[in-house]
């Protein structure tokens, strides 16, 4: 069984960019919504809302803590052994968007897959990856909430004008490419686990 590695080795700064990190992958992962994909679980969040408490632990404590050391703690790491950096973080990146039973979810989680799978096999760092799904989930928790009671069905209604929400996500690009960039140039994959 792999060692966890909870810390792993992490610049500070790449912390203090959490919040720009899941704002833009947010607006990023929101083109998906362009796909109408179904959503079997609507009506399940729907009723968790009703009970903040309970949708908090679940989705924003429980969810992060067990999904990320399954797939990023566990799953990842045994990939890494046995296969090319990016094979792995494509398989279990593949498997974490499936785990999620949900059209709408499996394409978004697929992605969001993706830049996590990447983070921990730059830093090996779980909290790191925790942090960043908490966040996640915090946000989108909070965004159902609110879109409950308003006319927003999604990012892109938050923006006056078609253009706006494309310079949106273009921005959003630059930002987590700048980003993606720093942590590529101030971490070094730990070469014993990789092939």
């Amino acid at each position: 069984m792999p060692r966890l590695r909870l810390l792993g080795r992490v610049p500070g700064s790449v912390y203090a960019l959490l919040p720009a990190i899941v704002l833009a992958q947010v607006v990023l992962r929101s083109t998906v919504n362009y796909l109408h994909l179904p959503n079997w679980a609507a009506e399940a969040f729907l009723r968790l809302e009703g009970q903040p408490v309970l949708a908090f632990v679940l989705l924003v404590i429980s969810a992060p803590v067990l999904e990320e050391v399954l797939f990023r703690g566990i799953l990842l790491t045994g990939l890494l052994r046995n296969y090319r950096p990016w094979v792995a973080i494509g398989q279990s990146a593949l498997l974490f968007g499936l785990f999620h039973l949900n059209p709408v979810q499996t394409v978004s989680a697929g992605l969001m897959g993706l830049l996590l799978g990447w983070l921990y096999y730059r830093t090996r760092s779980l909290l790191l990856t925790i942090a960043l799904h908490a966040l996640n989930n915090l946000l989108a928790l909070q965004a159902s909430t609110h879109t409950a009671t308003s006319k927003l069905n999604g990012v892109e209604d938050l923006f006056t004008s078609s253009w706006y929400y494309v310079a949106a996500v273009l921005l959003s690009a630059l930002v987590l490419a700048v980003i993606l960039r720093r942590v590529h140039q101030r971490t070094v994959p730990d070469p014993a686990v990789v092939m």
